[in-house]
């Protein structure tokens, strides 16, 4: 199963868009959830997304979240699994914010089953007076568990990012990584791209872009 949530915003004043799902997902199976929002201007607008999700044996859960055009607003994103047996977890989340936006995510994953596998990954990017913090955590909790918890946010102007990777292991042959990098766009980057006739702002805005694709 594949689904796609197209969710559009364009003139919110004061909206409050909320999802709270319970999601089980069987032996041998396959599914893909990717959510992407566009939003307009104004900022007025509150995402909380909430997510309880069983994966069983032999299967792939894929998550997508996207939210790359117009203000975020406050967004409040909170999802948790359980991984059984030989089965795979891959979140993905991708938000620009700016203005005074509030992002805050939260995933969370528990390798239960023996060979099975969680891949957490987060791309952010603040600037003006926005505020992101991102909790990532995966545990090992079987053998031949192999987890990554990768995240990075960029920010700009006054804009705060704070990053919290969670690992942890209590199986002896179970393996989690993470790595997690908070900072300003590359210099030298800007200057390489400014040297070939773009202006500073337009050439920030491009290295975001291609880190956020």
């Amino acid at each position: 199963m594949k689904l796609l949530a197209h969710c559009v915003f364009p003139n919110a004043i004061r909206i409050i868009h909320k999802m709270d799902a319970e999601i089980e997902i069987g032996d041998n199976a396959y599914y893909e959830y990717n959510e992407v929002h566009f939003h307009g201007e104004t900022g007025g607008i509150e995402v909380i997304p909430k997510a309880r999700i069983k994966i069983g044996k032999n299967s792939r859960l894929t998550t997508n979240f996207s939210l790359l055009k117009g203000r975020v607003g406050i967004f409040n994103l909170d999802y948790e699994s359980e991984i059984l047996d030989n089965s795979v977890l891959e979140m993905t989340a991708k938000i620009y914010g700016y203005g005074d936006d509030q992002i805050r995510i939260r995933e969370a994953g528990r390798l239960l089953g023996r060979a099975s596998r969680g891949l957490i990954k987060s791309r952010i990017a603040v600037k003006d007076d926005a505020r992101s913090e991102i909790i990532n955590e995966l545990s090992a909790c079987a053998p031949e568990t192999r987890g990554h918890v990768d995240c990075v946010e960029i920010i700009q102007g006054n804009a705060q990012a704070r990053a919290i990777p969670i690992v942890n292991v209590t199986n002896e042959f179970g393996k989690v990584t993470h790595e997690a990098a908070i900072g300003r766009v590359d210099n030298k980057q800007v200057q390489a791209l400014m040297a070939r006739g773009l202006e500073e702002e337009r050439a920030i805005d491009l290295i975001v872009g291609g880190m956020l694709k």
